[in-house]
């Protein structure tokens, strides 16, 4: 079996799991591989493994044993074999401090959007950094990495539709 590369594209402490955006693909549901935590080379002292999003990963694949049409991760480790840099544990991870004046709050979301078609759809107007959402409440947090994009996603994404849902984007009054 041949080692592959990746970036994590997402993890759910709570679940376990996460997704692995193979080199040279974009993240998208239905590419990505899932991993399983019981897959990830990591010491712990506490055995709890997981992995941190946006890092470089090596990995071998193998079928889905729940889905023989997919595929999923195995043996994941940091480049060259050493262990997997660990995602910050405690509750639900929220936006770090960094970039904070580039984050947006998005109102008036579809209850059954998902944080992946939420970043897909502000990276028309530039590099999207993040995005979360609390479908319960009916809104997310979309950060970008640049001024002029945080900009561009108001002035061009404010009241446009999303899943039959016309968007409220406005700077996030609580990052900053």
């Amino acid at each position: 079996m041949s080692r592959q590369t990746g970036t994590v594209a997402k993890w759910l402490n709570h679940r376990g799991i996460g997704f692995i955006t193979p080199t040279g693909q974009e993240s998208q549901i239905g590419t990505d591989l899932l991993v399983h935590y019981t897959n990830i080379k990591q010491e712990t002292e506490d055995g709890f493994k997981s992995l941190a999003e946006g890092s470089t990963v090596e990995y071998e694949t193998t079928v889905d044993p729940k889905n023989p049409d997919k595929m999923i991760a195995i043996n994941v480790t940091g480049v060259g074999g050493a262990d997997c840099e660990k995602r910050p544990r405690g509750g639900r991870r929220r936006f770090d401090e960094a970039n904070k004046e580039f984050q947006l709050y998005v109102g008036n979301l579809n209850p059954d959007t998902t944080w992946r078609e939420l970043k897909d759809h502000f990276r028309q107007v530039g590099t999207v950094d993040r995005a979360d959402v609390n479908s319960k409440s009916h809104f997310g947090l979309v950060r970008f990495t640049n001024a002029e994009d945080t900009q561009q996603a108001i002035d061009t994404l404010n009241g446009v539709e999303l899943s039959g849902h016309a968007l409220e984007v406005r700077r996030d009054n609580k990052a900053e």
